[in-house]
């Protein structure tokens, strides 16, 4: 008589397999949904950072007129370059140069914001791909992972098998 599923020795046998459709499961395993967990950490982490630059420019010119659009995740670039302006008046040298100044100032700005805005953007397509998809892997059925807070606030982690 053969042994039932649950108590087939695995020593030794692989504790994730990939998993195929079109394939039985094999006994002494099951099968998990997993999420693409790396694409949904670097885009999350890639909007966060982008959007911490664009707060960070947005701090350093006083949020001035359009600038307060960098406050607005991921759409807030684009309003805030389409709401730029330079004003000039040059009516002496130095005010000419003064309104140089500015204008390329300006365009730094602009240019900052502009790869900040496709930086996040970016992050978000990775971070909706990464919802979006997943995959199946067979787990065995004979290990448990576990984790629990410590009462001194530490992590324990831990995987427990039968051999």
């Amino acid at each position: 008589m053969p042994p039932a599923p649950s108590s087939v020795a695995l020593f030794g046998a692989p504790a994730i397999l990939p998993y195929r459709k079109e394939f039985p499961v094999p006994a002494g395993y099951h099968v998990e949904e997993r999420s693409a967990s790396g694409l949904i950490i670097t885009g999350a982490a890639t909007v966060g950072v982008g959007y911490l630059v664009g707060l960070g420019v947005g701090i350093d010119h006083s949020f001035e007129g359009s600038l307060g659009w960098l406050a607005v995740p991921i759409v807030g670039a684009w309003p805030a370059i389409a709401g730029s302006k330079v004003h000039c008046s040059a009516e002496t040298v130095d005010a000419a140069k003064k309104c140089l100044d500015n204008a390329y100032n300006q365009a730094t700005t602009i240019a900052v914001v502009a790869v900040d805005g496709m930086v996040q953007v970016t992050g978000l397509v990775v971070l909706l791909a990464g919802l979006a998809s997943g995959h199946s892997e067979l787990v065995r059925d004979d290990l448990q992972l576990s984790a629990h807070r410590r009462p001194d606030g530490g992590f324990e982690l831990g995987v427990h098998g039968r051999f």
